[in-house]
């Protein structure tokens, strides 16, 4: 990579925002464009998963593109710049991970789990559920970042205590469904989108086989793909 190969992504977006640029990337502000962001990451996402090479640096892009617009309308509007971000990456990592950085540090780990319980105790105190209930996001990752919270202070459920009735009450259900996956050590988003991949490559089988379209398919051969036996 050449050195001044940001630079260079750097002058083409702020030739997009100026004012002979394009009107519809001088209109971004930062909550035009998070969404987008949220979008692009779920891409990213989706490419990682299906270990496309090419779609991966193709996502990627994306999301540097969208880093570097951050930091020009942060500045464009004196919120921040993006050395006030930079800066705060570099502080951050190092204050994390004092067992690299520190020469005083005398802790060795040898696994994620005791770096993590270590950034725990860096912090000073547990996570607080309050946090997590300010973050808005999508429903799959808030639950799961309230209920991980909740595990990290003793909070389990009993899996033999839930009962058939609550199948009277859906969001009861899906909330003890969500807290037993992430209890297990599952992630309902992963396993989720996993599941809805799998539904989708059944259909397309059947679609291929049959030489029909999803509309045309005999409705209880995709009753048997949602709901097997």
């Amino acid at each position: 990579m050449k050195k001044n190969d940001i630079n260079k992504l750097e002058k083409i977006i702020e030739e997009l925002r100026s004012e002979k640029g394009c009107p519809w990337d001088k209109d971004l502000s930062l909550e035009k464009l998070a969404p987008l962001t949220i979008e692009e990451s779920y891409e990213l996402l989706d490419a990682i998963e299906k270990k496309d090479n090419k779609k991966i640096i193709d996502e990627l892009s994306d999301i540097l593109s969208h880093i570097i617009f951050y930091f020009q309308i942060g500045n464009s509007a004196n919120q921040f710049n993006k050395q006030n971000i930079i800066d705060h990456a570099i502080q951050k990592l190092i204050d994390r991970h004092p067992h690299v950085f520190d020469k005083s540090f005398k802790n060795k780990f040898n696994t994620p789990e005791e770096v993590e319980q270590n950034w725990n105790l860096l912090k000073g105190k547990k996570p607080e559920i309050s946090d997590e209930l300010s973050f808005s996001g999508p429903s799959g990752i808030s639950a799961e970042r309230i209920i991980k919270t909740m595990l990290q202070f003793g909070i389990t459920i009993d899996e033999k205590k839930i009962m058939k009735n609550e199948l009277e009450n859906p969001k009861d259900l899906l909330f003890y469904i969500y807290f037993l996956m992430i209890q297990r050590g599952q992630s309902p988003e992963i396993e989720f989108r996993s599941k809805l991949e799998g539904i989708k490559k059944e259909i397309k089988k059947i679609e291929k086989k049959e030489g029909l379209s999803f509309e045309k398919l005999e409705k209880n051969k995709i009753k048997r793909i949602l709901f097997p036996d």
